[in-house]
């Protein structure tokens, strides 16, 4: 993690720590679902997305990409969350 961190400070490249709770939360609506039943809408949802995810790891990922996104950018976060969206809300 330091050197990750080392790389992006010599690119000014912003690095955030994000919790798995949160950014579950950010991407399916709930950051306490239980760990399999939570892989399984994470893989559900990226698969929504048109993503191609090849296992759990890959859909984990694809979550954390965009929440990572959404803290650059509000538009980000509406895209994905109907309690953000105008018909949602």
């Amino acid at each position: 993690a330091m050197t990750i961190g080392a790389i992006a400070s010599c690119k000014h490249i912003p690095v955030r720590e994000g919790r798995v709770n949160t950014i579950r939360a950010h991407f399916i609506g709930n950051g306490n679902m239980p760990g399999e039943e939570a892989k399984r809408a994470v893989r559900k949802r990226c698969l929504q997305l048109g993503w191609a995810p090849q296992n759990n790891d890959e859909s984990d990922a694809g979550a954390l990409w965009h929440w990572a996104c959404s803290q650059q950018s509000k538009s980000v976060q509406t895209s994905i969350n109907p309690k953000f969206s105008r018909a949602g809300g």
